[in-house]
Order: C-alpha cells, then sequence, then structure tokens
C-alpha cells in the first residue's frame, strides 16, 4: 500500500468516513508508515480542521456514538499491552482522539464526554497561564512586558514586538552602566514559548518555564549566555566572538550555528541537539563535537553519550507549538506535560508500563489530552489543587 493511499484513508478517518473494510486497511498502512510523515500528516490536519466548523447536533451525536463504542475500544485498549503490535498503528489510534476532540472546536460538549464518564473534575480545567514576559536588569530593575513597548535603561533598549518577541539592543557607549560579571535575565513563564532576540542578532526561543542569563557585557569580549530549561539557539557568527552558553555544569561553544539545548531541573540529563553547523559540548573534563543531526546527553556525573541520526521533528516540537511522543511511558509524559502547565507534582503507581506515540497541539487544555489518554488505556486521572493524579 502506497502513501498516498493511506492518507485518503487518514483523511476520511477524521472525518468518519471509514468503511468497516477501510479501516482495516487504514490499520495495515500505519504499520508500515514512518512515524516522521505521520507527524507530519498530523500536523497539517490539525492546523487544517482546527478553524472548521460543526454544528453542536454533529458534535453530540459523535460524543453518543463514542459512548457507545466502548465494546470497540475495548480491544484497542488490550493492543497498547501488546509491544509485538506497531507503535505506530496503537498510537494512530491514540492520537485519533485528540484529534477528534481538536475538530470539534466545541470544548463544552467534549467536556459532556469527561463528565459523563466521571473521571476528571470539569471545574478544575488547567490552562496555560497568560502570556508575559518578565526581564530583570543586572541592576535588579524589572520590567513585565505584555504589550508591543519599548524600554530604554541605561544603554539598553528592550522591545516587544508585535508577534511577541523581545529585541534587546545595546548603545555603542564609552560609558559603562554594569559591572562586567553582571547579568540580565528574561524568563518564559509557563505555558509560554519566547524569542528573544540578543544584542548580536543572534536568536533563542525559550520552552515554557525556561530562562536566559545574558552577561552585560555581551558581545564586548565574548558572547556568554546561561540557560535554565530548554532553548532553541540561531546564533550568528562571529570567529572573534565565540558565543558560549551554559547549562547546569554543562558549556556549549559555538562560532555561529543552529542547535537546541534542554536542561530542565525535572531532568537529569542535558541534552543538545545540533541542527546545522558544529558544536563543542564540554562537562567536566569530558567533551564531544557535534555534527548535524547529533546529540550529546551529559548525566549528572558529567559522562557523555552520543547519539547518531536523532529524530529533529521530536526535539523541536515544542518550538513547532507540539507535545510529539514516541514510544514513551506515562512518566515521561507527565513530565512534559508538567513543564508547559502550572502543575505543582504528579502522582503515578508504580509498574505501569504503558507507552504512547503522538502529536497533541500545546495549545489545549489539559484535561481534553488526559481524557484523550483515557480513552485509550486503563489509565485515569483526578486533577486537584495543581496535582495530577494518575490511577490505573
Amino acid at each position: 500500500m502506497d502513501k498516498k493511499r493511506i492518507n485518503i484513508l487518514f483523511q476520511k478517518h477524521l472525518k468518519g468516513e471509514l468503511t468497516l473494510e477501510e479501516r482495516e486497511e487504514l490499520k495495515q498502512g500505519m504499520q508500515m508508515l514512518d512515524e516522521d510523515t505521520f507527524s507530519a500528516w498530523v500536523d497539517e490536519y490539525i492546523a487544517v480542521e482546527e478553524n472548521h466548523d460543526f454544528s453542536k447536533d454533529t458534535v453530540r451525536d459523535r460524543i453518543k456514538n463514542r459512548i457507545a463504542a466502548q465494546d470497540r475500544i475495548t480491544p484497542i485498549r488490550r493492543l497498547i499491552k501488546h509491544p509485538l503490535i506497531a507503535i505506530a498503528a496503537m498510537l494512530f489510534l491514540v492520537l485519533s482522539v485528540v484529534l477528534w476532540l481538536y475538530r470539534t472546536g466545541e470544548h463544552q460538549e467534549s467536556l459532556k464526554l469527561v463528565e459523563k464518564r466521571g473521571r476528571l473534575n470539569a471545574e478544575e480545567l488547567i490552562l496555560p497561564d497568560e502570556e508575559e514576559a518578565m526581564v530583570t536588569l543586572a541592576d535588579g530593575t524589572q520590567m513585565v512586558f505584555t504589550t508591543v513597548d519599548t524600554v530604554r535603561h541605561k544603554g539598553l533598549e528592550i522591545v516587544r514586538t508585535a508577534d511577541g518577541s523581545l529585541v534587546m539592543k545595546q548603545e555603542n557607549s564609552e560609558q559603562h552602566y554594569f559591572g562586567e560579571d553582571a547579568r540580565h535575565r528574561v524568563v518564559a513563564p509557563k505555558g509560554v514559548a519566547l524569542h528573544v532576540v540578543l544584542p548580536d542578532s543572534s536568536s533563542v526561543w525559550l520552552n515554557s518555564g525556561s530562562s536566559i542569563s545574558i552577561w552585560a557585557s555581551y558581545n564586548q569580549q565574548n558572547r556568554s549566555v546561561e540557560l535554565s530549561g530548554e532553548g532553541y539557539f540561531d546564533v550568528q557568527h562571529d570567529k572573534n566572538k565565540p558565543f558560549y552558553v551554559t547549562a547546569k555544569d554543562v558549556e556549549v561553544k559555538v562560532l555561529g550555528t543552529v542547535f537546541n539545548l534542554s536542561a530542565y531541573d525535572l531532568d537529569k540529563e542535558v541534552k543538545a541537539t545540533l541542527i546545522e553547523g558544529k558544536v563543542d559540548v564540554s562537562a567536566s573534563r569530558n567533551s564531544l563535537i557535534l555534527r548535524p543531526g547529533e546529540q550529546a546527553v551529559v548525566r549528572e556525573d558529567a559522562s557523555m553519550q552520543l547519539h547518531k541520526d536523532v529524530n529533529i521533528n521530536l526535539v523541536m516540537a515544542w518550538k513547532d507549538g507540539f507535545f510529539r511522543f514516541r514510544d514513551e511511558p506515562i512518566a515521561n509524559i507527565m513530565r512534559e506535560l508538567q513543564k508547559w502547565y502550572p502543575i505543582s507534582a504528579v502522582e503515578i503507581p508504580e509498574g505501569n508500563m504503558d507507552k504512547f506515540t503522538g502529536s497533541i497541539r500545546r495549545s489545549k487544555k489539559l484535561t481534553d489530552i488526559l481524557a484523550a489518554i483515557e480513552e485509550v488505556s486503563d489509565l485515569s486521572f483526578v486533577v486537584k489543587e495543581g496535582r495530577v493524579i494518575v490511577m490505573k
């Protein structure tokens, strides 16, 4: 079966138009489909369908049909527990529920399904925080940008542009307002991915709950920043001024390149993934030089592991506005959700072996995502006072 035929069946599935024979044909086709193609289709069709209008009667009918189809859902739940079944096929079924929620565009209607099943409290909907960017200058001055604005302070200009970016510029002045080791700090709050343009026109995209500290002397003798969380860097080439970024006890040195660096406190490892160019990753006495498509994984003991031919789509999902999972246990998925949503703690029973794959837009409510996982597993979730309790 070729990809064109699978694509046609995939679109028919999203519209609810598959026959029984076509459903079986699609299941077989999904087993042959590579994950990158699948992710690309998901991204494309979610974007197309989000603005599509559906009548309330249609939404209501779909909900009734899904509730009445529990007998058909049961085999799907069993599939997830059998690792020999192709992951692409299993996770297509997982993802179809999420896509269906996106397609309806009727959140109140989809909540009826959640309420009827009685597992999630519909009054405790966790949404990403409202967008804002906090800047703390080296002298302690704090700025909050919620609209397009320009602030000038001690030789530094910060502009919040119409697209939400923060652009930093320095005056060419002999007067130094801050000490050489003083640092400015920019924070991306929970639920926000923030684009920051540094004084040398290099760019960094900060993932939710991440921050970057920028030396006040940046771009004078060298270019140094410190990252907490995760950032995607597009560094301007300057052979005379190397660019350094430190995260935990890891240092990445570049001249001009594009790479992703993940170093959340929640994670035990620091991951540096090279997209373009070349970087030198070092920790303690260990170092690796990366080439495009390679990833350095640095553990807490400073030991390093090189991963080649990394799936860039998975690494860059956050920047594209998605959660993407590939054969991930529920503990890892909850850890990723905790980085984006204001979740204070997660409780998971020991010994859970369920794994999931799929793409989910990061603009959705947490309860939508949890309800979708419930549909295709024997897990249930309780959201209470910012905590998520996973039950089996």
